[in-house]
């Protein structure tokens, strides 16, 4: 079963290998973060796995989707 989609509430929804924005709070901070990366497939419904590598250096975040504030495509 290939996942196409990641959907959130209201009208917006994300297709896998889609750049996007995404402004979250921090796990175990006060704190709010943005990351910029691709959405990659996750197998757990309730995070978003993105790819934010940058030219010389490999990253792939969670970010739980409860922590999410703001996502945008880019």
């Amino acid at each position: 079963m290939e996942i196409k989609y990641v959907f959130f509430a209201g009208n917006e929804s994300f297709q896998i290998g889609d750049k996007v924005k995404v402004l979250h709070k921090k796990s175990f901070e006060n704190d709010v973060k943005e990351d910029r990366g691709v959405i990659l497939p996750s197998v757990l419904t309730s995070e978003l796995k993105l790819d934010t590598s940058k030219e010389f250096c490999s990253r792939i975040i969670d970010v739980d989707l409860k922590d999410i504030i703001e996502i945008e495509k880019l």
